[in-house]
């Protein structure tokens, strides 16, 4: 024998054809993560590849992977191969948004060698069907004219038989693809929902993707619970995650990779464990992480999703939801769907004993057309008991574990105007016709500034510092020292302060809070008949509950409240007046827009937080 050849070869065709990514002439969605060259980390992975691209992927219901700024060696593209993975192979042209500040001679020097490594990686990989797109670069933005013309047009004429994404900010011709990185580490937790339109709008006829989102920047612990926890902001996370996904989803993205899977496998975590000794590799029901529960559900080809970001709602109150059956599949599928509404969460987990034990349950038969999205109403109802609650949509009748999906909900009992508050005289300072016609509707009298102020039967209210006129400024020497007599004076969120001679502070709208928390051991009665969990997203996207902080050098010297993120944030406090030594109450929650109850974005927790603010100093 004078030699011998081995050669591999499979046969299918990807294409994008009216807006969509297709395989053998079928629509193709594509689920997965981003690989980060983990065939590089030593012997992690070594000799459980299988396990990794395979069989934890299907567990999250994944069938893909980016792998982010290399493409992969031919032992993982061949388990793709032959199981099914597919590739989404990403040339080194990487820049994470960087200026190399190149000169006219070494652009010419990096856009060949960009072509030559091109070419090179295609050559070596052309074989493998499980590679089914070619990633061109990676937040470059500064050479945007040459990668969408010159490089594209190189590797199309290279290869015609794969699509190519991203370049850029513009995308491809056949893709805009969206790197949503900080969806949670930003502060306001439904701010992507807002974002999905945009994308479409930006895609016109192209395919749309997001391949980032996900992404940890270290946020603190604290920021989605209140308490440093790792377990805890773990599962947060995955909550809004998967909302998130969920979203993206219902809007019919082409292609679906959070980022980063190497945080939510066991085989990761398991090699962890070897070379530290410490942790585990299974944080429950044999998932290695919240977020791996939650992909299970939330990527799911056959999915019951529900259309559900606001939290409040009144007790008792009948509730009319928007059900989105999702099948991504090539096959029809008659699904059952248990709605079940629960005290406990069930944390992603499809055995949770809390729906052994639901408060109710409502049960539905549905059949599905491959390949589709259906929207149905479905409706519930709140139990009569004020409390935190979880409601989800628990889907079966398809091969596998069940799968989820969950949203926490709150019922909160209607706000009643105290009779106390009525005995009371309310001075306004930037005021507006909404502000005076929310005290008279609830029957509360309203004063104008100027008028004598009287500790005892008087509150001052600064509704909006913005509009606050010149006039009223020069009062702040007389609230000063109303405020030494004992008087109240309350100054709802403002986006920007500028009356030092009142108080030393500034303020702003920036960054928006979704989350808000009470300072350990704080007995303040703004806080009466509050439960704390519902300072948590309050209602309309993006949930916001507070804005910006407040700083400056009265902040040193106050009774601190409430917080965001970290304990150093302060959204309320009582802070000194500029002269005397009366204090001026500071909430920058954002209260205004959130009492009109004929409003969707109408919230009772922020009405009964209301009250509680104006019946201050009774």
């Amino acid at each position: 024998m004078l030699d011998e050849v081995t050669f591999r070869f499979g046969m299918r065709e990807i294409r994008v054809k009216d807006r969509n990514y297709q395989l053998n002439g079928r629509n193709l969605w594509l689920r997965g993560s981003n690989l980060v060259f983990e065939w590089d980390w030593g012997d992690t992975i070594t000799g459980h590849e299988y396990e990794y691209l395979v069989t934890e992927a299907r567990e999250m219901s994944m069938n893909s992977f980016r792998t982010h700024t290399r493409p992969p060696p031919r032992l993982w593209c061949d388990i793709g191969d032959e199981h099914g993975t597919m590739i989404l192979a990403e040339f080194p042209v990487l820049f994470n948004y960087q200026d190399y500040k190149f000169t006219p001679d070494e652009w010419a020097i990096w856009h060949r060698n960009c072509l030559l490594d091109a070419a090179g990686w295609m050559s070596r990989l052309w074989n493998h069907p499980s590679v089914i797109m070619w990633v061109l670069s990676n937040e470059s933005r500064g050479d945007n004219a040459w990668e969408e013309g010159p490089f594209q047009d190189f590797v199309n004429a290279l290869d015609p038989t794969r699509p190519t994404m991203r370049t850029g900010t513009t995308g491809t011709r056949e893709n805009y693809d969206a790197h949503a990185c900080g969806n949670v580490t930003e502060t306001h937790e439904g701010n992507l929902q807002g974002q999905i339109q945009h994308w479409f709008q930006e895609a016109g006829d192209r395919t749309t993707t997001c391949s980032e989102y996900m992404n940890y920047f270290g946020h603190p612990h604290t920021q989605w619970t209140g308490v440093d926890d790792r377990v805890a902001n773990a599962l947060a996370v995955a909550q809004i995650g998967a909302e998130h996904t969920e979203a993206m989803r219902r809007a019919r993205l082409d292609g679906i990779l959070p980022y980063m899977y190497a945080g939510w496998t066991r085989t990761r975590l398991a090699a962890r464990v070897r070379e530290t000794g410490q942790g585990s590799a299974v944080w429950k029901a044999n998932y290695a992480a919240p977020e791996s529960a939650a992909w299970h559900s939330s990527l799911s080809p056959v999915l019951a999703s529900l259309d559900l970001f606001n939290a409040s709602y009144l007790t008792g109150q009948e509730v009319t939801t928007d059900l989105h059956l999702i099948n991504d599949s090539w096959h029809d599928a008659k699904v059952h769907v248990d709605l079940v509404l629960t005290r406990e969460c069930p944390e992603f987990v499809p055995e949770a004993a809390c729906f052994d034990k639901p408060i109710r349950k409502w049960s539905y038969d549905f059949a599905l057309k491959a390949d589709s999205v259906e929207k149905v109403p479905v409706t519930w109802k709140l139990p009569e008991a004020e409390g935190s609650y979880w409601l989800t949509a628990c889907l079966t009748g398809v091969a596998g574990r069940p799968v989820l999906s969950q949203r926490f909900v709150r019922a909160v009992k209607p706000a009643v105007v105290p009779d106390a508050l009525r005995q009371r005289t309310y001075v306004l300072f930037g005021g507006s016709a909404a502000a005076r016609a929310f005290f008279g509707a609830k029957g509360l009298r309203v004063a104008n500034p100027g008028d004598e102020l009287s500790a005892t039967t008087h509150t001052v209210v600064i509704w909006d510092a913005s509009r606050l006129t010149e006039t009223e400024k020069r009062q702040a020497k007389t609230l000063c020292e109303f405020a030494s007599r004992g008087g109240q004076i309350i100054v709802l969120s403002a986006p920007s302060w500028d009356w030092k001679e009142l108080c030393d502070v500034r303020l702003s709208h920036q960054p928006r809070f979704s989350r808000v928390f009470p300072y350990s051991e704080v007995r303040h009665p703004l806080l009466s008949g509050i439960d704390p969990q519902s300072l948590i997203r309050w209602n309309g996207l993006p949930g916001t509950v507070g804005f910006g902080r407040l700083e400056g050098a009265a902040v040193e010297r106050a009774n601190k409240i409430l917080w965001a993120k970290e304990p150093n944030t302060t959204i309320a406090a009582e802070l000194p007046a500029a002269s005397g030594n009366g204090r001026i109450l500071f909430v920058q929650l954002d209260l205004q827009r959130r009492l009109d109850p004929g409003s969707p974005d109408y919230d009772p927790t922020a009405e009964r937080f209301l009250f509680n603010l104006l019946g201050q100093g009774q």
